[in-house]
C-alpha cells in the first residue's frame, strides 16, 4: 500500500516519534490490516538485505 497523503502532524515525544494521520490513511491501513489477517508482527526488508518486523497493536482511539 502506498499513499501520496502525508502525516497531518509529527512530533518527537520521550524519544518516540508519533504521527497523525489523515483520515483516509488511516482507513486505508485498516481495511489493509482487516484484509491480512490482522498480524502482529509486519516483515520487511532493508535495502541492505536484513530482515525486520514492525510489532503491532491495533486499538480503536480518539484523536486527540
Amino acid at each position: 500500500m502506498s499513499s501520496s497523503l502525508p502525516p497531518i502532524q509529527s512530533a518527537d515525544v520521550r524519544n518516540s516519534f508519533v504521527r497523525k494521520y489523515d483520515e483516509e490513511v488511516i482507513d486505508q491501513v485498516r481495511q489493509w490490516y482487516c484484509d491480512n489477517g490482522y498480524p502482529r508482527d509486519i516483515e520487511y526488508m532493508q535495502v541492505d538485505g536484513q530482515k525486520k518486523a514492525y510489532h503491532v497493536i491495533f486499538r480503536e482511539a480518539e484523536v486527540a
